[in-house]
């Protein structure tokens, strides 16, 4: 199926505005497929989580958007972008993440059939990235952006890592006024954009990959789908590991290989954003949560919150946005 941007422009394009933050929400449903998007946005910053899924491969052509410069991050499916300007595919599957500077951008965006497609875009207005990519050490990408040359800075997808998922958490909300909001935005995208950094120039000069064999994805991948429907359960690693024939290191390490995070804190993402669900659907008390996500007592539930969120669960709750 093929259908041209401009029909999904509100759900794909990013924008930016002159003024105060402020948020939109954008959906779009046929029986081939289903989109919605949040979009957070201000003069620095904008900030697009894509959701979806798709009965059959779609193909939006001809999209068109404002100059960027974005950290993509793939959070669930996978979809591969033709981008004017940028040499190559830049095919994201889950786990993966890149840097990209686009300028007077077109592109072709093809969605394989899928079920559940979810990518966040933590996209920055030019004359703002220019500053950060130089602080964080990036001047050869700082100077494209200068020359409006498109580029993806790396040839291939990152895997990107739990820390990078908790400050986009952070990011997303927000809970300082409006005067605080710069100095919170650039604290965390420097964070954002030094993880990127290491992962891309590792200090030792070279990256220590871990191959992870064909037969051991299909079962690691088996394990995340289990702990997608089972995150309320007590989970221990031993016991997943016997479960899908896979000894504790392989477990962990090739988890994180494929999926950029540990099980233990992907479930603690999962568990996270289940509380921020029930805190702002329901106003679930922190105690019920805890009984429910299995902690001792209801301080321990709101210290790792605070943690992953930023906020406690009391603060969360008075907040009027989506936490993952």
């Amino acid at each position: 199926m093929i259908i041209k941007g401009d029909e999904l422009s509100d759900i794909l394009e990013r924008t930016f505005s002159g003024c105060e933050r402020a948020t939109r929400e954008h959906s779009r449903c046929t029986d081939a497929f289903r989109m919605q998007s949040h979009k957070q946005y201000d003069q620095m910053l904008s900030i697009v989580n894509l959701k979806g899924g798709f009965e059959r491969p779609l193909s939006v052509v001809d999209v068109r958007d404002v100059d960027h410069v974005s950290l993509h991050f793939q959070l669930r499916g996978q979809s591969d972008a033709h981008i004017r300007g940028i040499r190559g595919n830049q095919l994201m599957k889950t786990g993966q993440m890149n840097l990209f500077a686009c300028f007077d951008p077109v592109a072709t965006i093809d969605f394989p059939e899928q079920s559940d497609y979810e990518y966040i875009s933590v996209n920055l207005n030019p004359g703002v990235a220019v500053q950060l990519l130089v602080d964080c050490g990036m001047p050869t990408v700082a100077e494209k952006v200068v020359q409006r040359e498109a580029t993806m800075a790396s040839p291939a997808p990152l895997r990107y890592r739990a820390e990078q998922l908790q400050i986009l958490q952070q990011l997303m909300t927000n809970p300082f006024p409006d005067d605080l909001q710069p100095v919170f935005q650039r604290a965390k995208l420097t964070e954002l954009l030094l993880w990127y950094r290491w992962q891309h120039e590792p200090p030792n000069g070279r990256a220590m990959p871990v191959t992870v064999s064909a037969t051991d994805e299909d079962k690691l991948r088996a394990v995340k789908a289990y702990l997608d429907s089972h995150f309320l359960d007590e989970i221990a690693v031993p016991t997943l590991a016997k479960q899908f024939l896979l000894n504790n290191f392989k477990l962990r390490t090739g988890f994180r290989a494929l999926f950029g995070t540990t099980p233990y804190q992907y479930v603690l993402t999962l568990r996270m954003r289940y509380a921020c669900e029930r805190l702002q659907a329901d106003r679930t008390s922190p105690t019920d949560l805890a009984a429910q996500l299995h902690y001792s007592s209801p301080g321990h539930f709101i210290s790792a919150f605070k943690q992953v969120v930023g906020l406690t669960p009391s603060a969360y709750a008075r907040l009027s946005v989506v936490c993952f």
